[in-house]
Parts: structure tokens; C-alpha cells; sequence
């Protein structure tokens, strides 16, 4: 049985790293600009802090903003900049982490795939279960990581040999093992990839079309996997479409990701014991008052299913959100060191 684990940022912060946009933005606005270009640049971000939330999204909607002969040439040195800013600052913080003692690592990574099925209400657990029950053997663990850093990588060399429990079924009782971890966006030192979903996300999608398409290609996601040429979106499509669980940990389920939302959409639609868990850190408490749990899952729910198209009606049923922290023996792990 194959989980799949889909990683953003918030695996990152859950660690102590400082890899939040908000805080990259406050690193890049304190750098001195080399020319007018790029300090126009620096200071209309800085003007309009709040809409580069999502740097990604921001990207897009800011070729808007671009004018003139040079238009095209300007933007793409203001993306290089941001760019090469953020591939440096996001490899100091992944150092940070480096320093982890391997102990650390194996710990909170073990008790993590042993422990993901907690933080529900028994019901839903066993329903969950019988899902699941069709599938045979062992749980394999695979990562697909949005992230640029090699913190999922560190995790899983951590724990390689370690001891991860097994799964028993009618057939046997089988040892769980550790699959294998996808970067589909690239490291922070090789291709890695900063962009929107498609080319609906650009403000103006005319500015680089006079632009060579290797160059165009960079700020499209999807595209920029097939420049690279190391078959990196094959690779997660694959491993996500062989999923019989699939557990979203650290992703706000933004837009510029839609393409692997919809990816999900047709998991659910094409496998009908598919299940998925999405861990919320702000998902309010469950115990007093639970039905205002219920409405902020149906909320995630829905958001979810929305960038899906067409699915089953039990599709919403399948889907489960938890607050309940399974990497929580990795909270803060770089920040204390």
C-alpha cells in the first residue's frame, strides 16, 4: 500500500527554518539594488507588501506592470534578481538544519510514519481503515516535496535502517518501508522553480513572447519540469497516481500549485478507495466545539475539491483534516541549535 506524503513549506517552518515569504521578502527589501531597475522593483514590492503573500502569485500579476522597448528585458532581470536571492537566502536556511544531530531526524521521522493515523475521532479512523483495506502488503512512504530544501532527504537518510513498525493483513505480516522523495520544484541550487500554475496566472502574457521559450518556459511550472529535462514531473505524476493515501502536510492549496490539485481530483475519481488527509497547523480545537471543526474542514474540503472538476459524490467524504501534528517531534529542531 502506497502513502504519499505531499510536502510544502510549513515541513520547512515546522522545523525552525525561516522560509516563509513573508520572511525571504524582509531579507531581499534590506538589500541594496545594483541598478534603477531593480530598486523600482525593490520598491513597488515594498509598496505593495501585502499582495507578495504568495511571491508565486505576485510573479504573475506584476508582468502587468512592466512598459516600454526594454519591457520583456526588465522583467527578467528583476526575476533573475528575486530569484537568485531567494536560491541564496533559502540555502543558508537549509544549513541551519544540516546540523540536526541524525538521531533527531530518525526519531521524529519514525514517530511520524507511525503515528499518522492518530488525531482522528474513532469513526472516522475506522472508516478510513476500510477504505483502506483492499490494499495489500506493506506501507510504503513516498514524498513528493515543493520544497527547494533537502530537509525530507536528510529526514529520510536518517532512517533508512530504522525499525518503521509493519503493517499485518490476511496475507501476512509485512514490514513497512521508506519509498522514494520526489523534488518536483527543484533544489535551491539546481532547477529550481519559481513560477505560476499556467499562463491564466500572468498578468500579461504578451510580455515574453519575444523572449526565447527557454526563457519563457522558466515561469511556468509544468513547462519548466519539461526544460529541465530530468523527467521530474513524470517521476511525482507517477508516484502520486500509484497513491492510496495521500497525506498533505505544510501546502495552503494555492493556486500556483492547481495543476497537482487537479492531479489529486483525478486519483479520487479514477480509485474509489482513495483517501486523502490534509494537516491544518490553524484548524481550531475538536473537543468542546466540534462542529466548528467540521466547518473549517468542509471549508478545506471544498477548496480542495474545487480545483477538481469532476468526481465522485463520496469524493468530499474521503478527504480528512487534522490539526493534530505528526511531525511535531521535528517542531523547532533547526531553530534551537
Amino acid at each position: 500500500m502506497n502513502i504519499t506524503f505531499m510536502l510544502g513549506n510549513g515541513f520547512d517552518i515546522n522545523m525552525g527554518l525561516k522560509t516563509s515569504y513573508p520572511d525571504f521578502l524582509r531579507h531581499y527589501l534590506a538589500q541594496p539594488k545594483k541598478n534603477d531597475v531593480l530598486e523600482r522593483f525593490r520598491q513597488s514590492i515594498n509598496a505593495e507588501l501585502p499582495n507578495w503573500t504568495d511571491v508565486e502569485i505576485a510573479i504573475g500579476r506584476c508582468t502587468r506592470d512592466f512598459f516600454g522597448d526594454t519591457a520583456s528585458e526588465d522583467f527578467m532581470a528583476c526575476y533573475d534578481d528575486l530569484y537568485d536571492s531567494l536560491a541564496s537566502y533559502l540555502s543558508h536556511q537549509e544549513a541551519s538544519a544540516e546540523a540536526v544531530p541524525e538521531g533527531t531526524l530518525r526519531q521524529g521521522m519514525v514517530w511520524a510514519l507511525n503515528h499518522w493515523r492518530e488525531g482522528f475521532r474513532s469513526g472516522r479512523m475506522q472508516a478510513i481503515e476500510e477504505r483502506l483495506r483492499a490494499c495489500p502488503g506493506e506501507f510504503i512512504y513516498n514524498f513528493i516535496t515543493f520544497n527547494y530544501t533537502r530537509t525530507i532527504d536528510a529526514c529520510i537518510a536518517a532512517s533508512r535502517s530504522a525499525d518503521l513498525g509493519s503493517r499485518m493483513t490476511m496475507h501476512g505480516d509485512f514490514p513497512n518501508q521508506l519509498g522514494c522523495a520526489v523534488h518536483v520544484h527543484g533544489y535551491t541550487n539546481k532547477d529550481m522553480i519559481l513560477g505560476v500554475n499556467d499562463e491564466s496566472q500572468l498578468g500579461n502574457p504578451q510580455l515574453l513572447m519575444d523572449r526565447m521559450a527557454f526563457e519563457r518556459d522558466r515561469i511556468v511550472k509544468q513547462k519548466a519540469n519539461r526544460l529541465f529535462e530530468e523527467g521530474t514531473d513524470e517521476l511525482a505524476h507517477s508516484v502520486l497516481g500509484q497513491s492510496d493515501l495521500v497525506y498533505i502536510y505544510g501546502m495552503s492549496l494555492g493556486k500556483t500549485d492547481k495543476l497537482w490539485w487537479q492531479r489529486l481530483g483525478t486519483l479520487l475519481a479514477t480509485k474509489p478507495h482513495v483517501q486523502v488527509i490534509i494537516y491544518a497547523h490553524d484548524a481550531p480545537e475538536d473537543d468542546l466545539h466540534y462542529s466548528r471543526f467540521r466547518a473549517f474542514e468542509n471549508e478545506l474540503q471544498r477548496r480542495l475539491l474545487a480545483y477538481c472538476g469532476m468526481v465522485p459524490d463520496d469524493a468530499i467524504s474521503r478527504i480528512h483534516v487534522t490539526g493534530f501534528n505528526i511531525f511535531g517531534q521535528l517542531k523547532d529542531t533547526a531553530a534551537e541549535l
